[in-house]
């Protein structure tokens, strides 16, 4: 949904953001349901969309689902409405509890917050990621590559890089910059796919 909303932005071509909309349309019923009295979304549904695969909820599923609806509508307007209101929903229910230690989830959350300025949980949200990631850092997280994930760490490197309290950061962009090189050598170490996708996307986000 991202990507198409992204490619109607590039292209002016209004075809893609549409096809975006088509989706939220078709599958948002089936991730997003309500249980009594609070609203949760699933992360993982069965193909053919009948039960939830996975009995849990991702840590951003509802901010990011919140941006890239909020996207999506701004090519249509209005057409978005009410699921914005059910992830909004969700965002709200959430956000003063959000925490994680996990790179790639820090990283994701500097990326989604960039998309809302000045709100209350994309600011938290901020907040909380930096101080996290700066917590692993100088606890000395990033030791022996056996028990890392490149793929996790390029996550984080790239939302420090577009997230504006840390893209001009000269320790942000040093620490960003050494993981790149330490990473260098080892990126098809694990698989041909993931890891060097994140690779290329964290060195030009």
């Amino acid at each position: 949904m991202f990507a198409l909303n992204r490619m109607t932005a590039a292209t002016k071509d209004p075809v893609y953001n549409t096809l975006g909309v088509a989706l939220v349309k078709a599958i948002h019923p089936r991730f997003v349901t309500r249980h009594r009295t609070h609203l949760q979304i699933s992360w993982k549904m069965s193909v053919d969309l009948s039960h939830p695969w996975v009995n849990s909820e991702g840590n951003l599923d509802s901010y990011g689902g919140l941006v890239c609806y909020r996207l999506l509508d701004q090519f249509a307007p209005g057409t978005l409405t009410a699921e914005i209101a059910d992830m909004q929903e969700m965002v709200e229910e959430r956000w003063q509890s959000y925490s994680s230690n996990d790179m790639l989830d820090l990283g994701q959350a500097l990326f989604i917050a960039q998309w809302a300025p000045g709100e209350q949980w994309a600011e938290s949200l901020s907040c909380q990621s930096l101080k996290s990631l700066n917590v692993l850092w100088e606890r000395g997280y990033l030791g022996n590559r056996a028990y890392r994930l490149a793929f996790r760490e390029f996550g984080a490197t790239l939302g420090l890089q577009v997230h504006p309290q840390s893209k001009d950061s000269e320790v942000w962009q040093k620490r960003t910059h050494a993981l790149h090189e330490y990473w260098s050598d080892h990126v098809f170490d694990r698989d041909e796919d993931i890891t060097p996708v994140m690779y290329a996307s964290s060195l030009l986000p």
